[in-house]
Order: C-alpha cells, then sequence, then structure tokens
C-alpha cells in the first residue's frame, strides 16, 4: 500500500468537474496575490545583484532601507506552508517547509516572537495547536512523523520547544531511499545542513511548487525564463534547459549555485545531486488530464497529425518531443535540434546568445521542442510565458510553429482539446 503522505494521484472523485472543485476549494491563489519577494543576505548595508537575475538584488537586513520594513522580523525563513493560532488569537504559529523551522508572530503586534529551529524531522507540512494553547503538533512529511512542540507564554516572552516526535507508521517506507532523500533536498533549504541556498533563503521547490511551476517568468542571464513543470520527470524528454542547456537534472547544481546562492560542488555533492535526480524523475507523478469530450479528443488528435498543419513533426513520440532526436546520448556538442517558433523576446529584457553547461554555444532565439505530457496542467507557455493559454500559444505562432491557418474554430477548438488530454 502506497504512503498516504506520498499519494501517485490525488483522489478526484470531488474534482472531476470545476463547479465542485470551486465549490470544495479551501485556498484560492491568483496571480494577483503574489507579491515581488525580498531576497535577503547576512551582514548590513549589501545590496548585492543576482548575477544570473539582472535587476534582482540581495539586500541585508537594513531595515530602515527596506520600504514597509519596521524590523519586526528577525530571521529569514522560506516556504511558509501552514498557520495555526492559539485560541485567544494572540499567537500564530507558522511552519516553513523549505527552511524547516515554525515561526511564532504575536498576533497583536504582528511581531517575530520566537523561532523553533531546526525541527526534528524535514519536511515540515502541518501544524494544529492543542486546546489548552501549550501544546503544538507538526506534521513533518519526509520522515513520516509528527513533532511535539511545548509553548510557553509569559512576561518574559514566548519560547517554543521540542519536547518529542510520534511516527506516523512503523512499516517499512513505500518510497525508495534515494527517492525519499532527494525529495527531503527539494524541499530544503536548511543552509545548516548542506549549502543549497545560504540563509535559508530559497529551495527547489519555491520555484517548482510541489514539483510543479510557479507561474513565474524569472529573470535569468540567459533571457526572460518562465519555470518550467517537473510533474512526470525529465526522462525521455530529451535536452533539458529551454535552449538545450543541460542533459540530466544533475546538471542543475548550476541553479542551486546561480539562483539559490548555494555552493555546491558537482563531485563532492555528487550523492545529492543523484538523490534529486531520482526524486524529479521517479517521484513526481504526472498530471491527470482534465475531463475531455472523447470525440473531440479523436478530431483533435487527426488534426494534430495532420501533415499541413504540422504539430506532429516536432512534437513527436511517446513525450511528443523531438528533443535529442538523432542524438540518443544527448551529446551537448553534437546535433541539437532546435526552432525558431516566433517567440524570441528582443525587447524589454532580451534573450541572449550564451554557452550551454559544457560550453557550447547557444543561439538567443533557437528553443528546445518540450514535452506536451500533462501541457494542461503547465500554463503560462513558452520559454517567457508569454502565453497564457493553449489557444493563445497556437494563435500565437501562427505559420511559425505549425500551420492552423486553414482550421476553422471548431477545428482549433479540437485541437486544443486534444492538448488538453495529453
Amino acid at each position: 500500500m502506497s504512503d498516504p503522505l506520498d499519494l501517485p494521484i490525488r483522489p478526484r472523485r470531488l474534482r472531476i468537474q470545476p463547479q465542485l472543485r470551486r465549490m470544495l476549494q479551501r485556498v484560492r491563489l491568483h496571480r494577483s496575490d503574489i507579491i515581488c519577494p525580498i531576497f535577503v543576505k547576512e551582514g548590513t548595508g549589501v545590496r548585492q545583484e543576482v548575477p544570473s537575475m539582472p535587476g534582482v538584488f540581495q539586500m541585508s537586513i537594513d531595515v530602515a532601507a527596506i520600504p514597509g520594513s519596521d524590523g519586526s522580523f528577525a530571521d529569514v525563513v522560506s516556504g511558509p506552508r501552514a498557520i495555526a493560532f492559539t485560541s485567544d488569537g494572540g499567537l500564530a504559529l507558522v511552519v516553513d517547509q523549505n527552511s524547516q523551522d515554525v515561526l511564532a508572530i504575536d498576533a497583536t503586534h504582528q511581531a517575530q516572537v520566537g523561532l523553533l529551529r531546526p525541527l526534528p524531522g524535514r519536511m515540515p507540512d502541518g501544524i494544529a495547536i492543542a486546546s489548552d494553547d501549550a501544546t503544538a503538533f507538526v506534521l513533518q512529511r519526509n520522515t513520516r512523523d509528527v513533532a511535539i512542540i511545548s509553548i510557553q507564554r509569559g512576561a518574559a516572552g514566548t519560547s517554543l520547544a521540542v519536547t518529542g516526535t510520534i511516527p506516523l507508521s512503523t512499516a517499512v517506507d513505500p518510497m525508495p531511499a534515494d527517492i525519499r532523500a532527494g525529495q527531503h533536498l527539494f524541499y530544503s533549504a536548511n543552509s545548516d545542513e548542506l549549502p543549497i541556498t545560504f540563509n535559508h533563503w530559497v529551495a527547489c521547490a519555491s520555484c517548482h511548487i510541489e514539483g510543479r511551476s510557479d507561474g513565474v517568468t524569472w529573470k535569468f542571464e540567459q533571457g526572460p525564463r518562465d519555470t518550467p513543470t517537473n510533474a512526470g520527470g525529465m526522462l525521455g524528454t530529451g535536452f533539458l534547459f529551454r535552449t538545450a542547456d543541460r542533459t540530466k537534472v544533475q546538471d542543475y547544481f548550476r541553479t542551486i549555485n546561480l539562483e539559490q546562492g548555494g555552493a555546491f560542488d558537482p563531485d563532492q555533492h555528487a550523492a545529492e545531486l543523484d538523490a534529486i535526480a531520482a526524486f524529479v524523475n521517479h517521484g513526481i507523478p504526472a498530471p491527470i488530464p482534465p475531463t475531455t469530450d472523447a470525440a473531440r479528443v479523436a478530431t483533435g488528435k487527426a488534426i494534430f497529425e495532420r501533415a499541413d498543419v504540422g504539430c506532429s513533426g516536432c512534437h513527436s513520440g511517446p513525450k511528443h518531443t523531438d528533443s535529442g532526436a538523432g542524438n540518443p546520448d544527448l551529446d551537448l556538442a553534437g546535433a541539437v535540434m532546435l526552432h525558431d517558433v516566433g517567440t524570441c523576446a528582443t525587447r524589454g529584457y532580451p534573450d541572449v546568445d550564451h554557452d550551454d553547461v559544457a560550453g557550447d554555444p547557444r543561439a538567443a532565439c533557437m528553443f528546445d521542442t518540450p514535452s506536451l505530457v500533462g501541457v494542461a496542467s503547465s500554463p503560462p507557455y513558452f520559454h517567457d510565458g508569454r502565453a497564457t493559454s493553449l489557444r493563445g500559444a497556437l494563435e500565437l505562432t501562427r505559420g511559425m510553429m505549425g500551420d492552423i491557418s486553414s482550421l476553422s474554430e471548431a477545428e482549433l477548438d479540437a485541437l486544443v482539446e486534444y492538448l488538453r488530454s495529453l
């Protein structure tokens, strides 16, 4: 039996129709709810640009220099996952999944009054406070246990302390050890344990939420880059990165070091990188396609495969991509199939010529063909997230990415329905 904390497929009985999902969902998150983060660095008087993200800065906590800050919070935390309040509403405990801690906040004065770090387990995922307000229980998903936290409040302040753990199961972990280790590393911003980031700042999962995408387009040194999904794993999808700059998940030590501020050595930390790759490739389930109309899917599939439309010319094979075609060993210096589909960013923050991870040149406007598996669950589309829908992606590249000029509105709708079914 699979671990209930790591279901490969989420139950969908109450999520079949959009109306049911809207009625039963507990959390609503829209892009307008997201704010640009402040990336904090230790020290004073620091304002350091992130080399691979021009225009984005790491700054020290000189509170007078940060708009809207009054010094109420003193520690850097990342990945807030759950919150619980004491019965009087005066104390809030926030579980931070990536920095692996519990932040105590005086809800009346909106100020930090405590931080419990480290927790005894990994990947904290939820919290509940007992009715007497003296004990909290923190679910630790990766280690499959619950941490028991004592809460003491008084004139001297608020203190939190770990008093024990409760295992959730005595059965053998159904997740293989390397995948379980990779899950921990993927979600971890615990810089006290490993140099995967600095000052508990950011984890792989900070952008790849639940292994998928945050839907944000970031300014990378290569140009604007939308966060791709990892759902279903990377195996069989050919080259990695939008311009085929990498060949395997382990190559993302560059992202750990450049974007996350870490210091991973590909040789010294080879075991950790292999574990992350195992989790990405085997531990993140592929998305379940939405409910579709079978007749329209069949019509759309026939259109997709028509030579005059041309979709299947690039989106071929079981993963619907020609990435790596003619180059089964994914030799970066060999033949690399890239395409100009008319999406090159030339104004504002442009795409630029650059080198791949091995030092081979890559043109600014030539892109790798992405897999279409689970494509309905990963908007926005294209390397810079310029298309918010599948129909929009087709319209933006008329004549450049296949040819839909001969299709009627009904045929276009059928083509989109087929894409949603993949």
